[in-house]
């Protein structure tokens, strides 16, 4: 009989692990956030790096950069990049993607290479240009004609009366966005 009971304790331990795995586990959706959430979610994030109220930002030093995410940054020698979901953790729930820095003494340049990004690049212009001030985007149309992406750009207000470019460049499931010079 003793070793019965052992039996069933080990059975209903593993069981009570196993539940408690699952329980730990987020939930499983098929559902991907929709189109809206993604366009204010990525217009958010531009605006905060834009205004220094979300870090990293323009501006600021790589050792900055780096002390804010410790060994999560690889480098190819020129540009520095992070997972997206990573460097703006408060994003990564509906943004999925690649962060690339570019450094010239400060942070000059963040470009966010959006994944799995099915908006329509008319409602991330009109959202961009309602969220940044001074921004009046304008399409390129050289890259129209060549028909490989939609490319717009505009010139948008930033600290202390400087202007920071801002382009947008879309293709299939894809948005680039660019922050600065």
């Amino acid at each position: 009989m003793p070793e019965r009971s052992r039996s069933r304790g080990f059975t209903t331990l593993i069981g009570s692990i196993g539940l408690t795995m699952l329980a730990a586990l987020p939930p499983a959706t098929n559902q991907q956030p929709d189109g809206r959430q993604q366009a204010r979610a990525l217009v958010d994030l531009a605006a905060r790096i834009l205004s220094c109220s979300g870090h990293p930002c323009l501006g600021e030093s790589e050792h900055a950069v780096r002390a804010l995410l410790p060994d999560q940054i690889v480098t190819d020698g020129t540009f520095y990049y992070s997972d997206l979901a990573v460097a703006y953790p408060s994003f990564g729930h509906t943004l999925a993607g690649l962060v690339e820095w570019d450094f010239d003494g400060s942070l000059d340049l963040v470009s966010l290479k959006v994944t799995d990004f099915h908006v329509p690049p008319a409602a991330v212009v009109a959202a961009i240009e309602s969220a940044l001030p001074g921004c009046v985007m304008e399409q390129d149309e050289d890259d129209e004609e060549e028909g490989t992406s939609e490319a717009w750009s505009c010139g948008a207000d930033g600290p202390e009366g400087t202007t920071i470019l801002i382009e947008a460049y879309f293709a299939s499931g894809i948005v680039l966005l660019e922050i600065g010079e």
